[in-house]
């Protein structure tokens, strides 16, 4: 019997940033203060040094005005994209076997009846060609069609705050619990009526005191037999999981956890990142940003494919995704999105859509 695994992944430290930002700061004033008041006793208030303390309140006003604007567009998510084009694989290196290429929303917002609120993480079977997807309060598995209707609500017993799922094989699913922090295998057969986390979890990862903070998605590659987590803030990263599920289930298990960090302009371009897709047929690493309102491609070798803005007016959209948490794509190459509430998204390539 596989034995669960515990491991701690180091947190960052938010209390000394905050120490070195207000110790830099409070040395930038005092600097500026003892400057200021030299200046006044050598030049005993002369007009000239009053023009020119006067232009460096201006200055600084103006400095201060300029960084206020940046935090503003950082902060909602506007200099997301000319960030990622900034970076050396954004720029010319978006490709024509992108799988995000030409898709355009067919299904936009859609209210999924019998669902309220709190839709979070998205995978699809390929043997009952549905959808499945969490709900955090009260802890549920949601099944729904490709259309966006819901087929059955499944309860689970022993969840705290389940954020991810990702479909394995058959009837195989891993489920992803924020704030245990903990990976739980279960089985979902088209009988199944409730499930139970009560068991120990396949997997337990400890991220600090960020309880809330941990992994927001999980996607399971069977190809390479790995498990991808995202984390979603402080810090943003990619975490990848071997030998969680060996092929041989007498064999001993070898457990690694690798931190794959993006490049830097990617990490500042990104608030914060809510779900993720490993797409088999193609290799392909998808990225969902809630925050930043993208969903970025990068290939097998870890560059920047391309983009999926998720604003008003782009793809389709009638207006922007209001809280994505989780994505997923189906056998036709058609991209699904769920979004706090209820809100369902189908992208379908172009030409397919047309036909439609």
């Amino acid at each position: 019997m596989v034995q669960p695994a515990t491991i701690r992944i180091a947190p960052i430290n938010v209390r000394l940033i905050y120490q070195s930002l207000i110790w830099f700061i409070a040395n930038r004033l005092k600097r500026a203060l003892l400057s200021t008041g030299a200046e006044s006793m050598g030049n005993a208030m002369t007009n000239s040094s009053a023009k020119r303390r006067f232009g460096w309140l201006g200055r600084a006003f103006f400095v201060l005005g300029a960084v206020a604007i940046l935090v503003w567009a950082w902060l909602s998510g506007a200099l997301s994209p000319a960030l990622m084009m900034a970076s050396p694989a954004g720029r010319g290196h978006f490709v024509t076997d992108s799988i995000l290429a030409d898709l355009v929303v067919d299904i936009d917002g859609l209210a999924v009846e019998g669902l309220d609120k709190n839709l979070s993480g998205l995978t699809y079977a390929a043997n009952t060609n549905t959808l499945f997807t969490v709900i955090n309060n009260p802890p549920a598995v949601a099944e729904v069609s490709t259309d966006g209707a819901l087929l059955r609500l499944i309860p689970i017993k022993g969840a705290k705050d389940t954020e991810g799922i990702s479909h394995l094989h058959g009837n195989k699913f891993l489920i992803a619990d924020e704030r245990d922090q903990s990976i739980h295998l279960v089985h979902i057969d088209p009988h199944t009526e409730v499930l139970t986390l009560d068991g120990p979890p396949a997997l337990k990862l400890d991220f600090g005191n960020f309880r809330n903070l941990g992994f927001e998605g999980a996607s399971w590659d069977s190809r390479n037999n790995r498990l991808y987590l995202v984390q979603e803030r402080l810090p943003i990263r990619l975490l990848v999981v071997d030998g969680l599920y060996p092929e041989d289930p007498d064999q001993e298990r070898f457990l690694s956890v690798r931190s794959h960090r993006l490049p830097w302009l990617h990490r500042l371009a990104l608030l914060d990142l809510s779900s993720l897709i490993r797409h088999e047929p193609s290799g392909k690493l998808l990225l969902l940003s809630d925050a930043s309102k993208m969903l970025l491609e990068y290939d097998e070798d870890g560059q920047l494919v391309n983009v999926l803005r998720l604003r008003a007016g782009m793809h389709g959209l009638q207006s922007a995704i209001p809280q994505a948490e989780g994505v997923t794509m189906d056998n036709e190459g058609r991209l699904f999105i769920v979004s706090e509430p209820n809100l369902f998204y189908r992208f379908a390539h172009e030409s397919t859509a047309t036909e439609n």
